[in-house]
């Protein structure tokens, strides 16, 4: 999630949040995480023979947009531009990682008050005993 007029993921520090996600979860689950990014950093190394964290923000986009938007398989458009089908594997790939950074933020303060949150706690503050403090024992 880019930065533009509001702080993007890097500021919302999500690596971190994944880092201590990723820490608690079974062995799979953190292979299948990884497994994912190694994936989209191969499509990229396939398509620019650079890193996807290296390519330019355009070339990014260019990459992930296909995943982000499948085209739903019919009779007419069974196969991509290039006639080949795309591997359910892509999307399940993306779909995994998008979920996880998608949730990270929005769980964040940052991506909370992007939503609309104000700062206030749903029961409102705390107040604790309305008697005088001399009165306890």
């Amino acid at each position: 999630i880019p930065a533009t007029d509001t702080p993007g993921a890097k500021g919302a520090l999500v690596n971190r949040y994944l880092d201590l996600l990723l820490s608690v979860q079974p062995p799979e689950f953190q292979r299948e995480f990884v497994d994912a990014l190694a994936f989209i950093d191969s499509e990229s190394q396939k398509q620019f023979g650079k890193d996807f964290r290296t390519l330019a923000v355009d070339d990014q986009i260019w990459l992930l947009t296909p995943w982000a938007y499948p085209r739903q398989p019919s009779h007419w458009t069974e196969r991509n531009d290039n006639g080949t089908e795309a591997p359910e594997s892509t999307y399940r790939h993306f779909e995994r990682l998008k979920v996880l950074i998608a949730a990270a933020y929005y769980g964040s303060e940052i991506g909370l008050k992007e939503l609309g949150w104000d700062g206030e706690i749903a029961h409102g503050p705390y107040e604790g005993c309305e008697h005088s403090t001399t009165t306890h024992t």
